[in-house]
């Protein structure tokens, strides 16, 4: 059984006034930057998205995205449906496991399993799993957990629930804490220590 973690939330609709140049500029430069995290995180032009497989539905999820400047909890949720009902057009069998947080973000869990019948050892149904996900709710889920935003509310969320125990934990491993370390950091160093030592426990306190 395949446990996967992807996200779930509502969504604010952004209506742009013809004429109003001010919020033109603004569109303009939430879509910009939304151009630069996309190519960052995603590894090609936004210009290329009608090109990579991405469904009619993920590529409609995207474009509202960038009018609005941000990834939301919906444009997930609504991209995890399409995922679900690709499942469902290919005969793989999937549950939803409700919503928790992950690293301060709100996410919801489910699992999706070989078809009835399948005999042991068989994973030729595995790639249609993956191509459900790659055409519908990969590259939103990518954006969302990724976005700047996120990474800020992960930080926050870091400073005030785990630093502390993580920085205590990595000092009597004999790890030094630089100065101005971010979670990142933190999620760095964890690694490190547990390829070192085999020892996982900052890392869990840091990610777990």
């Amino acid at each position: 059984m395949m446990l996967l973690r992807t996200v779930v939330g509502s969504a604010l609709m952004i209506s742009l006034m013809t004429g109003c140049q001010a919020d033109a500029g603004n569109n303009g430069g939430q879509e910009a930057e939304f151009d630069a995290t996309f190519e960052t995180l995603i590894g090609y032009p936004w210009q290329d998205v009608g090109t990579v497989g991405l469904s009619d539905g993920a590529i409609a999820i995207l474009a509202e995205a960038r009018a609005n400047g941000l990834v939301t909890l919906s444009d997930l949720e609504q991209a995890t449906q399409l995922t679900f009902e690709c499942f469902d057009s290919v005969g793989i069998p999937w549950s939803r496991n409700g919503g928790t947080e992950y690293l301060g973000l709100p996410t919801v869990e489910y699992t999706f399993r070989a078809p009835v019948g399948t005999e042991e050892g068989d994973m030729s149904w595995f790639p249609l799993a993956q191509a459900c996900q790659d055409a519908n709710s990969l590259v939103v889920q990518t954006l969302y957990e990724n976005q700047p935003h996120s990474v800020d509310r992960q930080q926050q969320w870091f400073e005030e629930r785990r630093q502390a125990d993580a920085v205590a934990c990595l000092e009597d491993a004999g790890v030094t804490i630089d100065e101005g370390a971010d979670f990142l950091w933190f999620v760095t160093a964890g690694w490190d220590l547990y390829n070192e030592t085999g020892d996982s426990t900052c890392l869990e306190l840091i990610v777990g």
